[in-house]
């Protein structure tokens, strides 16, 4: 069993991807957990993700998960597969003003050096990949803009779009949300960019890196934000 503080909750495939950090029997918060299905792409699926309650984990939940093994892929060593037949349990839940003594502080989040034509900073290419190890940060930005946005035209692939613009320790930066709540929730606004008032320490956000896409690239994803 593994008993995490869910702190992201993000589209992925026909499920989930989940992730948190770990509650450690003494109290004290350790590293980072994300539960993996035994699947291709290892999502997580709305009944597995179900807990004892009837409900499906959410944000800021503390849970017991099942796990039967840590399984790492590539870069992303904090997978471990899940038990798909044991109910996960929720235990509580985690207090919105303590996040920020949890956050991480990295100084660049990863390789700041690739962006991608809608993004910034928002990419790494697969060559670089081999100094990472390590796919989640928890982090407190600041001036925050939610851009919406169809992109790929030029392509011929359209597609309406979130991303996020933020600042962190200095740097701006603009990735794609893949968080499920608030994706959904500006998918529903017109085209446009929505600027956030991000006083200090006030909004919380999870940052993930997934895996090689088809271009030879791993993008920077913003899986959750937390108190917008």
């Amino acid at each position: 069993m593994k008993k995490i503080i869910c702190l992201a909750k993000s589209h992925k495939i026909s499920g989930y991807c989940i992730a948190g950090k770990e509650i450690l029997y003494n109290g004290t918060i350790g590293g980072w957990i994300r539960p993996v299905s035994s699947r291709i792409f290892e999502e997580i699926s709305k009944h597995e993700c179900k807990m004892n309650n009837n409900c499906e984990t959410i944000l800021l939940d503390i849970v017991k998960i099942p796990v039967m093994r840590h399984n790492p892929s590539y870069f992303q060593c904090e997978n471990h597969l899940i038990d798909e037949n044991i109910t996960w349990k929720k235990e509580g839940v985690f207090q919105y003003g303590d996040l920020i003594n949890i956050c991480d502080n990295p100084e660049y989040l990863w390789n700041p050096d690739n962006s991608s034509g809608s993004g910034i900073r928002d990419r790494i290419k697969e060559s670089d990949m081999e100094k990472i190890n390590n796919s989640l940060y928890l982090i407190s930005p600041t001036n925050l803009t939610i851009y919406v946005k169809t992109e790929g035209e030029y392509f011929g692939n359209p597609r309406r779009r979130v991303r996020a613009l933020f600042t962190y320790n200095g740097t701006q930066y603009k990735f794609s949300v893949t968080d499920l709540v608030q994706r959904n929730t500006y998918l529903e606004k017109d085209d446009g960019k929505y600027i956030i008032n991000t006083p200090e320490n006030n909004i919380f956000m999870c940052i993930s890196l997934g895996l090689l896409h088809t271009d030879k690239y791993c993008y920077k994803l913003v899986s959750s934000i937390i108190g917008l």
